[in-house]
């Protein structure tokens, strides 16, 4: 026998949210100290040193701001997590030459996937976050609903009006007992 559990996510989702905007943020002024500090947190030791690599952004003349994190999807993967966010957040570029050219601003709207080990003491991130590309939009056109021209009002609206009241007398009816009031079908 199955049987369906229902699991809170809200502590590995704001724990992934919270790893990814220090991920994804930093200042040109951030040292690697303080960014190592920062991502410590969150990650093992074994990871720490991949992460860093993200300071080699701030050799660059670069920062980066996150606006905003939205988790789409939380999955079990054995005793570890699957959490699959989207990141808005702002690259602003400063070019070599400050006195000849403005900041270069870009949002950048990307989702990732990230994996969180979760125990009863806490939590750390496995795997680094990862590019994904999730569809949020179908194009599903519902079909309209197309009256029969050959039943004329007024037995629609008796029809509509003994259903009503039958279904509010008979609230759960099984199958057998629909047959009693059904003929021919």
């Amino acid at each position: 026998m199955v049987q369906e559990v229902l699991l809170d996510t809200n502590a590995l989702e704001n724990f992934a949210s919270d790893f990814l905007k220090v991920y994804f943020s930093w200042t040109e002024e951030t040292t690697v100290e303080e960014r190592e500090k920062q991502l410590g947190k969150f990650l093992p030791e074994t990871l720490l040193d991949y992460g860093m690599d993200m300071n080699r952004q701030t050799e660059k003349k670069l920062a980066s701001t996150v606006e905003d994190v939205r988790v789409w999807n939380v999955k079990r993967l054995g005793r570890d997590y699957a959490i699959t966010a989207e990141l808005v957040y702002q690259l602003v570029q400063q070019p070599e030459e400050e006195e000849t050219a403005q900041s270069k601003k870009k949002r950048v709207q990307e989702c990732y996937q990230v994996v969180i080990h979760a125990e009863k003491k806490g939590m750390k991130v496995t795997r680094l976050p990862v590019p994904v590309n999730i569809s949020k939009f179908v194009s599903y056109v519902p079909k309209q609903a197309v009256s029969d021209p050959t039943v004329e009002d007024s037995l629609k609206k008796e029809i509509h009006l003994f259903l009503k009241d039958f279904f509010q007398v008979y609230p759960s009816l099984k199958a057998s007992e629909m047959k009693y009031y059904v003929k021919g079908e």
